[in-house]
């Protein structure tokens, strides 16, 4: 998402560090130094946000591809540690019992949270 974003500041930022370094320009020196810092700010503010704030996560990626959402990005968090707690422990019955099916009841809260998740 903030490729683009990154792609024009830094281009921004080229340029003006370019005109900073001609002998005469239109601007005073000391704004365009001033120019160039800032895009060095939001640059490294955006390098500093996670995956959630540069919308990146599976919330944004994969949850609201797929349609309205029906659960706020904290609660689909919630969800899919949950998700994954039940997928987990299912596994761990595989490595376990070699015969025989899961549990229903784990099989059940798969399936639940699975399907909240849209996994």
């Amino acid at each position: 998402m903030f490729e683009k974003l990154i792609e024009e500041i830094t281009a921004q930022r080229a340029a003006n560090e370019s005109f900073l370094k001609a002998e005469r320009t239109v601007l005073p020196k000391a704004i365009l130094m001033g120019k160039v810092a800032a895009y060095d700010d939001v640059l490294r503010i955006i390098g500093e946000l996670d995956e959630c704030g540069r919308h990146e996560c599976g919330y944004f990626k994969h949850y609201l591809a797929y349609g309205p959402s029906d659960l706020s990005h904290d609660e689909y968090h919630a969800a899919s540690a949950k998700c994954e707690y039940w997928q987990t422990k299912a596994l761990t019955w595989y490595d376990e019992h070699e015969t025989g099916p899961v549990p229903t009841y784990i099989e059940q809260q798969c399936r639940f949270w699975e399907k909240k998740v849209r996994a």
